[in-house]
């Protein structure tokens, strides 16, 4: 059953305005906001390009040089967008939309899902090798994630990746990302927010927001378990969580 959003909670929802100023002196105006329908083929274009590329997993396991893998993810990825838990940062002023779709570039996104104790989160199988070893560390997180457990909860808000474009990082974007994400959570009657964190600037902005590290996995055992070599500027992959008071 796919979880729709609460009646009374509206759609689409701009989370957050702010400014930030970039390394050359200009101001640039940003907003948070769900991400609509038509959005959703920008954002698969996006991770393709920039979170498959750059997040410390998909790096390491070269998911953009597989084709199969690059199918199999996007069929995983889209399979959550029904649930409308896709917060987009985009620009929040005078800005030229793109020519052919007539639609903001995206700056950095959030995708979510909800995660239920009595359902499967993940395919049963996939068939790219690329696919299969990223597989093998979601079986290594899902063997000491124990968040139904320690927070006495039947579902939570799961989380599906996290990025900023390159040319916007360094401006704290991926922490209002985060407080949009709290934000969202609690509107949607969450009590609990969870996700893994790969790189210690996230792990950090996660902190900031509020989350606590409540399991974390040696990147060196992950490497004894799927032979690849993880350029982590973390020593663990975290699992960490906010609470919702």
């Amino acid at each position: 059953m796919v979880w729709k959003r609460p009646e009374g909670m509206p759609f689409p929802v701009v989370w957050k305005r702010f400014e930030r100023k970039r390394p050359d002196g200009t101001v640039v105006k940003l907003k948070i906001q769900d991400g609509s329908k038509e959005m959703q083929e920008d954002l698969m274009e996006f991770m393709v390009k920039y979170f498959m590329r750059d997040e410390t997993l998909n790096k390491a396991i070269g998911i953009e040089y597989d084709e199969l893998a690059i199918k199999e993810f996007h069929e995983l990825q889209s399979s959550y967008f029904d649930q409308n838990l896709m917060i987009l940062c985009l620009p929040d002023d005078n800005v030229e939309y793109d020519m052919i779709t007539n639609r903001p570039p995206i700056i950095g996104f959030n995708l979510m899902f909800v995660v239920r104790k009595d359902a499967a989160h993940f395919p049963k199988k996939v068939k790219s090798e690329a696919m299969q070893t990223l597989f093998k560390v979601f079986s290594e997180m899902d063997a000491v994630d124990d968040v139904f457990e320690r927070y006495k909860v039947d579902e939570y808000l799961g989380d599906a990746g996290l990025s900023v474009r390159p040319d916007f990082r360094g401006l704290g974007i991926g922490h209002e990302l985060l407080k949009a994400r709290n934000e969202l959570c609690k509107a949607a009657g969450f009590k609990v927010s969870a996700a893994s964190f790969t790189g210690l600037p996230s792990q950090r902005a996660a902190e900031k927001c509020g989350y606590d590290t409540y399991q974390k996995v040696p990147f060196y055992k992950l490497e004894e378990i799927t032979k690849t070599k993880y350029n982590s500027s973390a020593e663990h992959l975290k699992l960490m969580a906010y609470v919702v008071k």
